[in-house]
């Protein structure tokens, strides 16, 4: 009983005596770790680029004591090596250019996009909630570099020639005229007569346009009268006589207009121009007067007249002269002027024999119309 009681203190002895090394063996492998820890919180302090992975050695208890302290020399000197390794690659690295490049680039859609569309290239999709609703974006205009007193692009350019690019326009309205003083009992003061005429115009400036025109008028009541009388002898007195009383002196003129913007759409014009009468249009009258012997010696007279307009009838009128204008002009809308005139003449239209007058008769005009611009050239 004695000696089994023995053997089993013996035996419990024992296995406390292992557990108690293996405790302490734990221990020190604990303290080793925290060690090596410390190794390498110093190193990361030293040097904060260099990353040094973090490893944990646990001994078992088969270990035996002189491995455990080579172990634990290597635990120790192993970080430094690794710091010293570290700080060398620093010292021989070569800086690296951080700077950055972004090149961007359209995206060609008539190159990827087999569904591109011109016409929508400026309209954007915009998600509305549950609603995608397109939305046109106006395209950013171009910047240029290159100033404008050097360089002037085609844009700039084609708009300038347009502003100051020819343009053909048409012109009608009437005229009240001031009548040649003739050779009747009562000259009429003053007479109506249309005109029509087209035209070219150029603008040189923003303020100022000259523009010139043929136009086609006449000079109404003309107030003169041409009488000439024949006589015949037979057996009793005959005589004819034709009256020629002028209507219309027709006119061809060209002047030559400057318009100067002084205010927006108002403008005074100045003009100067010449005109050449090619014809003219009267009235003819014939009245034949005839005496006649009737029977038992009674004369009789017959009378018989004729009238007719015709042309042609101009031996009392000069066929040039020359004028000046001046007037206002306002633009009702784009291409659309309303103007009004003064005209004088220069040169006696008349000739003193013919009318029987020693007066000088000039043109004088007051004219309204509009001015109509309808293409440019």
């Amino acid at each position: 009983m004695n000696t089994s009681s023995k053997t089993t203190l013996q035996t419990s002895t024992a296995l406390n005596d292992e557990s108690t090394n293996h405790t302490k063996q734990k221990s020190s492998n604990s303290s080793t770790s925290n060690k090596s820890l410390a190794v390498v919180t110093k190193s990361k302090k030293s040097n904060k680029s260099t990353q040094i992975k973090k490893t944990a050695f646990t001994s078992t208890s088969t270990e035996a004591p002189s491995d455990y302290k080579t172990h634990q020399s290597k635990l120790e000197i192993e970080p430094t090596l690794q710091t010293r390794k570290s700080n060398d690659g620093m010292q021989h690295r070569t800086a690296i250019d951080t700077n950055h490049y972004t090149v961007i680039r359209k995206n060609d859609g008539v190159i990827r996009n087999p569904r591109y569309v011109a016409g929508l290239e400026n309209y954007i999709p915009v998600q509305l909630d549950s609603v995608t609703v397109i939305r046109y974006q106006a395209p950013k205009a171009a910047i240029d570099l290159h100033p404008t007193s050097q360089v002037l692009n085609h844009d700039s350019a084609q708009k300038m020639f347009e502003k100051h690019a020819f343009e053909l326009y048409f012109l009608g309205g009437m005229y009240m005229n001031k009548a040649f003083k003739g050779n009747v009992d009562n000259p009429q003061a003053w007479a109506f007569s249309p005109y029509v005429g087209i035209g070219i115009e150029k603008q040189f400036t923003r303020k100022l346009t000259m523009a010139t025109h043929i136009g086609f008028t006449y000079f109404n009541g003309l107030n003169s009268q041409l009488s000439v009388k024949n006589y015949q002898y037979g057996f009793g007195l005959d005589s004819t006589t034709t009256t020629v009383t002028h209507k219309k002196l027709f006119q061809l003129y060209l002047p030559i207009h400057v318009y100067y913007e002084w205010m927006k759409h108002h403008a005074i014009l100045f003009g100067l121009g010449v005109s050449y009468q090619p014809e003219v249009y009267s009235k003819v009258s014939t009245t034949e007067m005839t005496n006649n012997v009737g029977f038992a010696g009674n004369s009789t007279k017959q009378i018989s007249t004729q009238s007719t307009h015709e042309y042609g009838y101009r031996g009392g009128f000069n066929s040039m002269d020359v004028f000046a204008q001046i007037g206002y002009s306002y633009q009702i809308w784009n291409g659309l002027m309303l103007q009004a005139a003064y005209q004088q003449g220069f040169m006696d239209n008349t000739k003193n024999n013919y009318f029987k007058n020693s007066l000088n008769n000039t043109q004088t005009r007051i004219s309204i119309g509009l001015k109509y611009n309808f293409k440019r050239l």
